[in-house]
């Protein structure tokens, strides 16, 4: 584990996921690992990943894609609700 800051929402929220596990995870860029960028991007790898779960699940295209931004939107909001109240960076 890195002596770094990890700015993954799972450790900010006192969990103990390294960012680079993270990276690893998702295949994001490492750079962008111990930055506040790191949720944007892994809000983004986990719709593509829900798309493509939902596809193989039988939901149409249209369909898989509605229902993964409306996730991840929330998901969005969420973590926009906590930076407000000071509780992650």
């Amino acid at each position: 584990m890195s002596d770094r800051k990890n700015f993954n929402l799972e450790a900010q929220l006192g969990g103990d996921t390294d960012d680079m596990e993270l990276i690893q995870r998702y295949g994001l860029d490492p750079n962008l690992a111990y930055t506040p960028h790191i949720n944007d991007a892994i809000f983004d790898a986990v719709q593509k990943e829900s798309i493509s779960d939902m596809l193989r699940g039988g939901l149409s295209q249209k369909d898989a894609e509605k229902q993964a931004l409306f996730h991840s939107n929330d998901a969005r909001a969420y973590a926009s609700r906590l930076r407000k109240e000071g509780l992650i960076s």
